[in-house]
């Protein structure tokens, strides 16, 4: 079932009345048929019985019309991840600095502007020795260092 078919199947599970739907749908009637019966074939099942002037729901039909809202969401919210992803803005940030560096007030100001222009990317900070600093950064898992983030302009 493709994201068009879950948007037919719910507008006719929510209305059920075939020709209210396609109005709502802007399509015509024998074509909503047509595409509810293309989904019931395809998943194997009955979702709507069908009487000369009355639609109902199967137990399977009201399965995925409560269901289903949960899963446009999520498809929502991951196609907004993935756009934010495409466009730098979604991520994680993983900063490190030696041990014993003071970066107080000026790290918080810089921390603070980072997070209102870019909402979507999680900031994970290290601070370590050396030897760690420099083994996470050859096994690229950390691949910012901090004292240099703090001379950027953000």
């Amino acid at each position: 079932m493709n994201q068009l078919q879950i948007k037919y199947f719910l507008t006719a599970a929510r209305c059920l009345n075939f020709t209210e739907a396609a109005k709502q749908l802007f399509i015509s009637q024998p074509a909503l048929s047509h595409q509810i019966l293309t989904i019931e074939k395809e998943l194997n099942m009955q979702l709507f019985i069908r009487s000369k002037n009355k639609v109902r729901l199967t137990p399977a039909g009201l399965t995925l019309l409560e269901e289903l809202p949960k899963y446009e969401a999520y498809y929502a919210e991951v196609l907004k991840k993935a756009r934010f992803s495409n466009e730098g803005s979604y991520g994680l940030l993983r900063i490190g600095c030696l041990q014993g560096q003071m970066l107080g007030e000026v790290l918080q100001k810089r921390y603070a502007q980072f997070r209102e222009t870019y909402p979507g990317i999680a900031i994970d900070f290290s601070s370590l020795s050396f030897g760690d600093l420099k083994k996470n950064l050859e096994e690229q898992i950390l691949r910012y260092l901090c004292l240099r983030v703090l001379s950027l302009n953000l």
